[in-house]
């Protein structure tokens, strides 16, 4: 199912993120994707 593939590579950004914290311009260009 394309949307549980989603909601998995979500959970997979949000985890990368907390163990490698990027600068706001990044998180904020990641949002609006």
């Amino acid at each position: 199912d394309r949307r549980e593939i989603q909601s998995q590579l979500h959970k997979a950004l949000d985890q990368w993120l907390e163990h490698h914290p990027q600068p706001e311009s990044a998180q904020k260009a990641l949002l609006t994707c």
